[in-house]
């Protein structure tokens, strides 16, 4: 996993698309039974947590594409660069997840608030994460199937080694068909 996320980091300089080490992480983690069972870790899977990232996606890409996000951003770095990049950092990590909580002084009862403030991380790594999967082909759209077929796949308790071949397998179909 540690060489996943440094594959990840370094993508550009590396060549490796951040899509590609995902899925070589996770097969090596099947392979060497670093998982003891794929069916187990599909059941611990909060089907309400992806439903929640996904219905937040629209948001980010609205949020992206009227500005709004990139005047937040500019907004954000710019009152905090005078502390320095430590600041920075803190600000649009920490600072974005803690100032609900201090602003809200009653313990939150209301699950999907919880479930909300909890999954930000998630939802800020799927927003990165899934338009890459869909650009990472040479089809868009053979990106899209894949990625429909893999939730849908992974949603009816498949193992990971199956999600994985038949996405594969979608992209190269779909990819012949397409060009």
């Amino acid at each position: 996993m540690v060489l996943m996320v440094i594959a990840m980091v370094f993508e550009k300089q590396i060549g490796v698309p951040a899509v590609a080490s995902v899925i070589v992480a996770g097969l090596v983690m099947v392979l060497t039974g670093c998982t003891r069972s794929v069916d187990g870790a599909y059941k611990m899977i909060g089907w309400e947590s992806i439903v929640l990232i996904a219905g937040m996606m629209p948001m980010s890409t609205a949020l992206s594409n009227t500005g709004i996000s990139k005047m937040i951003a500019e907004g954000l770095v710019s009152s905090l660069q005078s502390m320095g990049p430590i600041a920075i950092m803190a600000g649009v990590s920490f600072l974005i997840r803690t100032l609900p909580l201090t602003l809200i002084r009653r313990p939150i009862t209301n699950r999907f608030l919880r479930s909300f403030l909890f999954y930000v991380p998630y939802v800020t790594l799927a927003v990165m994460t899934f338009p890459a999967i869909v650009q990472a082909t040479q089809s868009p759209l053979a990106g899209a199937l894949a990625l429909v077929l893999g939730i849908a796949l992974a949603f009816n308790g498949a193992s990971l080694f199956t999600v994985a071949a038949s996405c594969c397998a979608v992209v190269l179909i779909a990819e012949g068909l397409l060009l």
